[in-house]
């Protein structure tokens, strides 16, 4: 079980976030079964809009914090 999760062919595929669109970096020396879970994850962000989702957290934040910056 310990070896599952140390194993990087199990865990592939680094997103790169600050991007407008959908990035999934895999490991340079990953196997056939890494390079297939990170097309796994970035299936699952695209299902998920993930892109979306970060855009509007953004800017909901950004426009909760625009008060607080204007009382500066």
């Amino acid at each position: 079980m310990l070896r599952h999760h140390l194993d990087p062919n199990n865990h592939n595929g680094a997103v790169f976030l600050g991007l407008n669109g959908l990035v999934v970096k895999s490991h340079g020396g990953a196997t056939d079964k890494g390079v297939a879970n990170a097309i796994r994850v970035a299936a699952r962000m695209v299902r998920e809009d993930i892109t979306r989702k970060i855009a509007d957290d953004l800017a909901n934040v950004t426009a909760q914090s625009a008060p607080l910056m204007a009382a500066k």
